[in-house]
């Protein structure tokens, strides 16, 4: 019973944690009839990706994405602080940096669209992380999406939570029927150990009187 209930209250556990972590991931927005991918942090848009990047890097701007997200995943399961950003030139451009590791590095494709320098626009997605790591809105203009596609997203991410809910809830419900039953079969076993017991003292007491 003792196991049974440390893997219950570990089990808790695992579904609590995830409410606590950071949300990091890649969707895509429609700007001018073709999809365009955006890295969100706690549902705040903090990068818009026009731009596939340096050459021989990435096959595609959504790779790109991807790529910078999968960095930042593994940086913030690390323990390593993701506010403590900050910007360099490094090999001809404009990157940013997390305790060394390089995040992301602006490319002529992000310039020509943002029509801003490199530097600013390492700023401006620097800024926007800051801001989505302590859940505050961000207010750039260029980063904002339109109505349709908040709404979207607002849609997706409730759908996601109610159907990590109900998961949660079967899982829990699991467990504890399995803990009951546990204890159900060990109090049944009790129970016909003490009626074994009994019968065998009343035969050896029937055997004593004969």
């Amino acid at each position: 019973m003792k196991t049974t209930g440390l893997t219950l209250l570990f089990s808790l556990f695992l579904l609590i944690s995830p409410t606590f972590a950071r949300s990091i991931y890649v969707d895509g927005i429609i700007e001018n009839n073709s999809l365009m991918p955006c890295i969100y942090i706690n549902n705040h848009l903090v990068m818009k990706i026009p731009d596939k990047g340096a050459k021989g890097y990435h096959a595609s701007h959504f790779e790109r994405a991807q790529s910078i997200v999968k960095r930042l995943r593994q940086l913030e399961s690390q323990d390593l602080p993701l506010e403590r950003i900050y910007i360099r030139y490094s090999e001809k451009a404009y990157s940013a940096f997390i305790k060394g590791t390089r995040l992301y590095t602006i490319s002529k494709g992000d310039e020509r669209y943002f029509k801003k320098p490199a530097y600013s626009i390492a700023k401006m997605w620097r800024s926007n992380i800051k801001a989505a790591l302590n859940n505050e809105a961000n207010q750039n203009p260029l980063e904002i999406k339109d109505n349709a596609s908040t709404s979207w997203l607002n849609h997706i991410n409730e759908q996601r939570f109610w159907f990590k809910a109900l998961i949660s809830s079967l899982l829990i419900i699991t467990l504890f029927l399995g803990a009951l039953s546990l204890l159900l079969q060990k109090l049944n076993s009790n129970k016909i150990r003490a009626i074994e017991c009994k019968l065998a003292y009343l035969e050896k007491k029937e055997r004593t009187k004969d």
